[in-house]
């Protein structure tokens, strides 16, 4: 049956086979509702099966509510877990396992409490931790937390404007911190990793560029918070098209300090500059470090692309989406939307596997809030694979829209009849 008639006909067959589909993607309360009144075997099967997934899912859920603490929702999911199956025995089991959580947790409560009053008996109350956490002070605080202590200590003499100016970067200001931190500058080469946030948050890369290299000339390269300076220095000169200029100096940072985050902006910069044979080498060996990095297996699977080795760069991607959980309720990853729409596009180019290529438009419809226009392309590649008769017209607005010189260009006119 083609995806038109699956979609929208309300036929027995066309239900089955829509449940099916949802059955895969783990949809299971659109299976349930697909399928209630059909008669056929399969779909009292599917019924059924459906009917345990979710009383599952709810107990679960119920007991996780009441981990949080949350006995409203817990009885909620209970009850809808009663509804669709679930025995007396299972809930009187999830409450019981609900209330020794609960238990536990009010007295790891009350040992936190004992511990923090017996703390302030002998320090006194904090005049910065005891504030509540929507004060600016506090913020401020926090944010110089996610400094090396000795950088932090350059920065705590610089008083209130300076302070001021860090949080202006936080609230999306970053014009008012390039103004007031440049007074700093001269005082207090640490300053220049602050003005740089502020030259990213307006565009102006060059000066954020200028004061990265300068701060890790005079202060030293280090990680704040979850970014590695050397590293944000190193993708910056890949958006700027330093790539030359880039490489050498990750090569020379790496040299003194091989943090993982350097040695996968190298790899990036070696598959920007088109060396394919290093960069899958750099990529391969990340990989034995992070083998779950999804952003790690799309950039090996694009250099297979770009080697024109298709099937292994398929195949990459649906190895990586293995350790992947669709609606991120497991304890496994949410699968990555770039990976997604790459091995969507591989399979749609290539005019194979039409029936994954319906299970992986499903999955960025529910991953995509606003659709790019890598998605618009995809779905004419769709249209074109289904014999759509639009689908050259929507092509030529994709190819119109977008800039002389970019790559996409290309995509379009090859899987198109345009020019």
């Amino acid at each position: 049956m083609g995806w038109f008639q699956r979609t929208f006909l309300n036929t027995p067959e066309a239900r089955l086979e829509r449940a099916e589909l949802f059955w895969t993607n783990k949809e299971y309360n659109k299976v349930r509702l697909e399928v209630q009144d059909l008669s056929a075997p399969r779909a009292q099967d599917l019924y059924n099966l459906s009917l345990e997934r979710l009383s599952t899912l709810n107990l679960d859920e119920a007991l996780a509510r009441f981990s949080l603490g949350d006995t409203v929702s817990a009885e909620e999911h209970l009850n809808l877990a009663k509804e669709f199956g679930a025995s007396h025995s299972q809930i009187q089991d999830i409450r019981k396992e609900g209330r020794l959580i609960q238990q536990k947790d009010l007295e790891a409560k009350r040992a936190k409490k004992a511990a923090k009053e017996k703390q302030q008996q002998v320090h006194g109350d904090d005049p910065i931790w005891s504030l509540p956490p929507d004060d600016p002070r506090l913020q401020y605080a926090l944010h110089l937390e996610t400094y090396p202590v000795n950088v932090r200590e350059r920065l705590i003499p610089l008083g209130q404007e300076f302070a001021s100016a860090v949080l202006a970067i936080q609230q999306g200001k970053g014009v008012d911190g390039i103004t007031i931190l440049s007074n700093y500058i001269e005082r207090e080469p640490a300053v220049r990793y602050e003005r740089a946030r502020a030259a990213m948050s307006v565009g102006n890369l060059p000066l954020a560029i200028a004061d990265l290299m300068t701060f890790g000339d005079e202060v030293g390269h280090c990680v704040i918070g979850n970014v590695h300076t050397g590293a944000l220095l190193g993708q910056l000169m890949a958006q700027t098209g330093q790539t030359e200029e880039g490489l050498d100096k990750m090569s020379a940072l790496i040299a003194d300090d091989e943090h993982i985050s350097m040695r996968i902006v190298k790899s990036q910069l070696h598959l920007q500059k088109g060396d394919l044979s290093t960069a899958e080498k750099e990529t391969q060996q990340l990989l034995k470090e992070l083998p779950k990095s999804q952003p790690l297996i799309r950039q090996l699977a694009t250099i297979r692309l770009q080697q024109d080795n298709r099937i292994s760069a398929a195949n990459i991607l649906e190895a990586g989406f293995s350790s992947c959980c669709e609606t991120g309720s497991c304890s496994a990853q949410r699968p990555d939307v770039q990976s997604v729409r790459l091995l969507a596009r591989i399979y749609l180019e290539d005019r194979v596997l039409p029936e994954r290529c319906d299970e992986l438009l499903q999955q960025l419809r529910g991953l995509v809030q606003q659709p790019l226009w890598e998605d618009q392309y995809l779905m004419t590649l769709h249209a074109r694979n289904n014999g759509d008769s639009v689908a050259n017209s929507l092509a030529q607005k994709l190819y119109g829209v977008l800039k002389e010189g970019d790559p996409r260009r290309e995509w379009v006119t090859k899987a198109f009849a345009i020019m």
